[in-house]
């Protein structure tokens, strides 16, 4: 009875019995184990995996240029190290696209996917990080998108070997890199510092930014100012701003009715600096977020690297929204007299690239000098076919008693034809070109120097004693006038020769700017040749023949006049009329 009730105990028994009696059955037991046997080795799995073709990268929806940067990076980084390109998208999924989520992705920047928002959620704006989470997934964040940028770098380089030189906009290569193995659960932090800008000496993030503009609009300049320094602008409105330094948009504080009384085009616009502010205005409402765009590029013309931009105070400045920043600075000058109120200026400056770009200048106080207009062999009458140097010319007026201080490239002419001018052309008041369509630079008989335009001839025909055409009249009362920037000839850096006139006090600058020749003088464009001539105090500015005709011959030291420029087409181009500056008489 007590078997029966402790049952399971009873079975136990019996199997334990069974099994003892089994094993000392001939033949069914087991040699006693050795130790290599005893042993039994575990098997090995190495957790690492093959990067493949079927990866995809994405990034977030919105377009921000650092996490594009670091998409292209990946993807010329996969193609340098396996030879084949990676597919590309947003986090926004179609259906129709056959992407299915967290299948085989590199996930850039804060996108909608689960492993993107845990990574995001602890790194704070100067914090940076990639995670190989499993054969399927790799995210590369940053706490703001330059840090996602500088995250996609140190993966590059970390995990294959790949580096490109650091700001080249080229992409050229340090190192190819090499196929790799890839271990889930890989993690690296990194710590990406906020650069220091400052802009006419003053930090950056001291700025204020005044306007009355949408906050979507604004929010261009600022988030472009909160990714290169770490802090957010603070934003008012004008009727809030007591003061500091500030950065007005869309309005101008102490002028009639809040705007500058300028000349605008849809692709221009205007900033003016002093007291510590900077206010921009511009033309038509449809161009303000370009303008801020623009702007944004021009005082922070590189977010991973310290730098410091000057706008220039008390100038009122043209700038184009076309993606040439149309800002020069002074690097140099070096000014010698030529003659009682005749100076001539070599001027070297920066644009924004950091390249060269040489002009030559002379200037003639009112009254201490007199233009004189040269055709080839200081002909009286223009020759069809006949064209000249401006250093011959020079020289066969020479021949003819006339010593000029300095000599520049004149008007417009038929280069493929008859050579003859396209514009105006009078010597010593005989009129040898009589095209009267383009506006041009005179001195009247009686010494009054004027720019005027074609509609004006008629009026004064009978008194002016020379005369060189141009294209266009770029400068009218302080103001840009015809810089028609829609026109490649005109927002495009080129070699140019022009001619200013301070009204105020008839003082003439006659300038020639080199270009074509990056290493030696990058150009000028409408605007670059716009502000130019307003920093010479000039108020009136016409754009004479410029590219290859480009010529500025000046007296040396010893009296002998001499090549000052380089002319992009490596030698002085024959041209029709030239414009010399003649001592006073």
């Amino acid at each position: 009875m007590t078997f029966l009730k402790n049952k399971p105990l009873a079975i136990a028994s019996m199997a334990l019995l069974s099994a003892a009696m089994i094993l000392t059955l001939p033949g069914c037991g087991r040699s006693p184990a050795t130790p290599e046997e005893s042993s039994v080795a575990e098997e090995t799995v190495d957790p690492r995996f093959e990067f493949s073709k079927d990866f995809h990268i994405v990034r977030p929806e919105r377009n921000n240029e650092y996490e594009i940067a670091a998409l292209q990076l990946l993807s010329r980084c996969i193609m340098a190290v396996y030879g084949y390109p990676l597919y590309c998208t947003t986090d926004f999924v179609l259906e129709s696209m056959g992407i299915v989520p967290g299948e085989y992705e590199i996930l850039l920047g804060p996108t909608s996917r689960a492993p993107s928002e845990r990574l995001c959620s602890g790194l704070g704006a100067d914090e940076a990080a990639y995670s190989i989470v499993d054969e399927h997934t790799i995210v590369i964040a940053g706490g703001r998108p330059a840090a996602t940028f500088e995250a996609a770098v140190a993966f590059c380089r970390d995990v294959f070997g790949y580096e490109e030189i650091p700001g080249d906009a080229s992409h050229a290569v340090m190192s190819n890199g090499s196929p790799a193995m890839l271990t889930p659960g890989t993690f690296k932090t990194l710590n990406v510092a906020f650069m220091s800008h400052y802009l006419n000496g003053t930090d950056l993030r001291d700025y204020k930014i005044v306007t009355e503009l949408p906050e979507g609009t604004v929010s261009i300049l600022a988030d472009a100012i909160n990714e290169a320094c770490g802090k957010a602008p603070e934003i008012l409105a004008p009727s809030s701003y007591t003061a500091g330094p500030a950065i007005f948009l869309g309005y101008v504080p102490g002028t009639s009715g809040g705007h500058l009384d300028e000349a605008f085009d849809a692709v221009s616009y205007y900033a003016r600096c002093g007291d510590g502010t900077i206010a921009l205005d511009w033309g038509q409402s449809a161009s303000a977020k370009a303008v801020l765009k623009d702007f944004a590029a021009l005082i922070i013309p590189d977010a991973s690297a310290s730098g410091s931009v000057a706008l220039r105070d008390g100038v009122t400045r043209l700038y184009t929204v076309t993606g040439e920043y149309n800002i020069l600075y002074i690097e140099s000058s070096e000014t010698r007299r030529l003659a009682e109120g005749v100076e001539y200026t070599k001027l070297l400056y920066r644009d924004a690239g950091g390249l060269p770009v040489r002009a030559f200048a002379v200037a003639v106080e009112s009254g201490r000098g007199r233009f004189y207009t040269c055709l080839p062999d200081d002909a009286d009458s223009e020759t069809a076919g006949k064209a000249q140097s401006v250093q011959n010319q020079v020289k066969a007026a020479s021949g003819h008693g006339i010593e000029p201080l300095a000599a520049f490239n004149g008007g417009f002419f038929d280069m493929d034809g008859n050579k003859l001018s396209r514009g105006l052309a009078v010597h010593e008041g005989k009129v040898c070109a009589q095209n009267t369509t383009r506006p041009f630079f005179c001195q009247l008989r009686s010494g009054e120097v004027m720019i005027l335009p074609a509609s004006s001839y008629s009026a004064y025909k009978d008194s002016i004693n020379s005369a060189n055409a141009g294209s266009a009249i770029l400068l009218r009362n302080g103001k840009a006038a015809d810089i028609a920037q829609g026109t490649e000839m005109a927002r495009t850096r080129h070699p140019r020769t022009g001619i200013g006139i301070d009204a105020s006090t008839g003082r003439v600058v006659i300038m020639a700017v080199d270009g074509r020749q990056s290493s030696w003088s990058n150009g000028a464009s409408y605007l670059d040749l716009v502000s130019l001539f307003r920093d010479q105090g000039c108020t009136e500015l016409l754009n004479l023949d410029g590219g290859g005709s480009t010529t500025a011959v000046v007296i040396s030291q010893n009296g002998s006049p001499a090549l000052q420029n380089s002319p992009s087409g490596g030698s002085q181009r024959a041209v029709q009329d030239t414009l010399f500056v003649l001592p006073a008489d």
